[in-house]
């Protein structure tokens, strides 16, 4: 590997930790946000607003439920049998520290 490769992958690796760090810290702080904001108004930031939208949540009766698991069987029964097809698409991770049984580039 070069150094300008090396180097995007620096930076890439910084960013991906930055987000880590930050996703933390909203989590942390959301709770709070919660109790603040009130249902149906806006909450000015210093870059934006805050406000407090309810997403559905379903929970089904025993027959969906039980046709979602039938389902999820016969899919797994289609891929054992080789009649399901499958596709690749290539999806970069990341994670912290050394790779174990992961041969490097």
């Amino acid at each position: 590997m070069d150094q300008d490769q090396k180097k995007v992958f620096a930076q890439y690796e910084e960013a991906k930790l930055e987000i880590r760090r930050l996703e933390v810290i909203c989590k942390e702080l959301q709770p709070t946000i919660l109790s603040i904001v009130p249902e149906g108004k806006n909450v000015l930031g210093e870059k934006g607003y805050f406000y407090i939208q309810k997403r559905p949540k379903w929970k089904y009766t025993a027959m969906v439920t039980k046709a979602e698991e039938d389902l999820e069987k016969m899919m797994e029964d289609e891929k054992a049998r080789g009649e399901a097809v499958v596709s690749y698409t290539p999806t970069l991770y990341y994670k912290e520290g050394s790779p174990e049984k992961r041969e490097e580039a």
